[in-house]
């Protein structure tokens, strides 16, 4: 059977096996019939085999031609240290772009905290925070009560506060 894109599997020694003659199946007859022979003599007995058979000769010579096309493909698959190179720039650029998105949303964290009265912190009064009790005693002491606390305070002054 020769080559051709249908020919199941990926592996040299997998598209074989759907071959008509399997240079597997050929070396375990060797095997068989020469148990106590060393490697050399049962490759000797493989090539003479292969020489004599032009069917295990083709079968032969396409498990060499998939597993070397195999390997090929899969070095001129690889990326060229220039393309790795702008991969991992191009990572480093997306990594930083999330963190930077991270720090803003963060930055924002507190004030935008809602309230047991249903307003985020910024939204607040200082006497709305006088009510809540625990560290927003703190921002209402220094907010005062008719003032909001984003007009008043930033996210790190209210950080700040937060931690006592």
């Amino acid at each position: 059977m020769t080559f051709t894109e249908t020919t199941a599997g990926v592996l040299g020694a997998t598209r074989q096996t759907w071959r008509a003659r399997s240079v597997r199946d050929l070396l375990a007859e060797i095997i068989t019939t020469n148990p106590q022979s060393s490697d050399r003599l049962l490759l000797e007995k493989f090539v003479e085999q292969l020489r004599e058979d032009d069917d295990y000769f083709l079968a032969a010579a396409e498990y060499a031609f998939d597993n070397a096309m195999r390997a090929l493909r899969r070095e001129q698959a690889r990326p060229t240290p220039q393309q790795r190179a702008e991969l991992a720039a191009e990572r480093a650029k997306h990594a930083a772009a999330h963190a930077k998105l991270v720090s803003r949303i963060k930055a924002k964290v507190l004030l935008n905290l809602a309230m047991p009265n249903g307003k985020k912190l910024r939204d607040c009064t200082g006497e709305e925070c006088r009510h809540f009790g625990g560290w927003c005693l703190r921002v209402a002491a220094k907010v005062g009560l008719a003032k909001l606390v984003g007009d008043v305070l930033s996210e790190q002054q209210v950080r700040a506060l937060y931690r006592g």
